[in-house]
């Protein structure tokens, strides 16, 4: 099981090693973007591929100690960017006891939209009839904050349940 362990809790730590590098580029272009407003929709895209991370990170958490695979890893969402988002929002609602098993089918929406508006919408150009669609960069001060709120607390979510992992399994 030692090896299992260790697979598990390296595919942890890099995960979240990059969600919180994630987080520092989001940053880092959000100050950039008050001289030039242009990436701004990259910052976004950044925030919100943090969050993705974190929900992949939860995946995987959830998988041990059965065996991972490329097959596994598909099968659990782990390249789904719906189920990874989806397995973020119930654990940040599990988290904050707000959990209601009769939203699931409205949280599956709300994902999908969270997804399309934030992370395509961030970061490809689109053309839609002929109208040209740049990356867009959400206009809300409100929405930006509830973001970057929502990755703090996700990688503190995804911090501590890897101290808790590392405590339950760590022979």
């Amino acid at each position: 099981m030692k090896g299992k362990y260790q697979t598990y809790i390296q595919l942890l730590e890099v995960i979240l090693n990059n969600a919180k590098n994630l987080k520092l580029a989001g940053k880092e272009l959000l100050k950039i973007s008050l001289k030039y407003k242009e990436v701004r929709p990259f910052a976004q895209f950044m925030f919100y591929t943090c969050l993705e991370e974190c929900g992949k990170f939860l995946l995987i958490k959830d998988r041990y100690p059965k065996s991972i695979n490329n097959q596994i890893l598909n099968k659990v969402g782990f390249y789904n960017h719906n189920k990874k988002i989806e397995r973020l929002v119930t654990n940040l609602e599990r988290e904050h006891g707000t959990l209601n098993p009769n939203k699931i089918r409205k949280k599956r929406e709300v994902t999908r939209i969270i997804r399309e508006n934030l992370r395509e919408g961030s970061l490809y150009v689109d053309d839609k009839n002929g109208r040209i669609i740049r990356p867009t960069f959400t206009k809300s001060s409100k929405v930006l904050n509830n973001m970057v709120n929502a990755v703090k607390s996700s990688i503190e979510l995804c911090e501590f349940r890897l101290q808790e992992f590392r405590d339950k399994y760590n022979e």
